[in-house]
């Protein structure tokens, strides 16, 4: 049988302290502290586009044999920009 490489992981540690108050609300906060993070996809999508603009983010091919078409990081954060503001304008109208 042949097996597929996998990269190792790393997974925080779940532990969580515990308070349970006498008003009967329960509050979890994690053992550790969260590491530094971007708290959503397109704020990520921004800084990308940012530092690698015409880098290409995604390539797909229409064919086995055919050429590749290649999307850049700029052009994707223009795009997601784009379904952004799409969905905004249906919940205008």
């Amino acid at each position: 049988m042949i097996t597929a490489p996998f990269k190792e992981t790393y997974f925080p540690s779940a532990e969580m302290r515990v308070e349970r108050r006498v008003d009967g609300c329960i509050v979890a906060t994690p053992a550790l502290e969260l590491a530094p993070f971007t708290p959503n996809i397109p704020a990520v999508l921004t800084g990308q586009a940012a530092t690698l603009g015409a880098k290409t983010y995604l390539a797909q091919r229409r064919s086995p044999d055919g050429a590749w078409l290649q999307h850049s990081y700029a052009a994707m954060k223009r795009d997601a920009d784009a379904v952004a503001q799409w969905l905004l304008n249906l919940t205008i109208t």
